[in-house]
């Protein structure tokens, strides 16, 4: 999925950026939704800023401050199992404010740690999961 993406550097420039400046970058399922072609997916990304990331804006000077953030991200297959849609959230503030990339003042949750260990639901769209709608 898009967390192996973003380990791995494939993707869009910005997302090699990220991954230049956390090399470190973990991505750890927190809960897992599957109900036929769609998979959501909360995640916990942890990191280390330690090095400037490469292609953005603006070059930032290396923190070595920790990542610690949830982050929902979404994906719908189609039949053969490619990704026809995709979309994720994630908490903007925290993401620049943890490793130290905002303006003195600016309000962040702290790093986070990551889950023990995910939870997966996969729907079965029967009749009995239906009443509970």
């Amino acid at each position: 999925m898009h967390i192996s993406m973003l380990i791995g550097g494939r993707g869009s420039d910005p997302q090699r950026g990220f991954t230049e400046a956390f090399p470190d970058l973990k991505g750890t399922p927190a809960l897992v939704l599957v109900n036929g072609n769609n998979v959501v997916g909360a995640w916990h990304l942890s990191g280390t800023h330690s090095a400037p990331p490469k292609g953005g804006p603006q070059e930032i000077p290396a923190t070595n401050k920790k990542l610690g953030l949830m982050m929902v991200h979404g994906v719908e297959v189609n039949p053969s199992g490619k990704a026809v849609k995709e979309w994720s959230l994630y908490d903007a503030p925290c993401f620049m404010g943890q490793p130290g990339m905002v303006p003195e003042g600016v309000p962040y949750r702290a790093a986070s740690e990551a889950p023990a260990s995910p939870t997966v639901v996969v729907a079965k769209n029967d009749d009995l999961e239906k009443k509970n709608l």
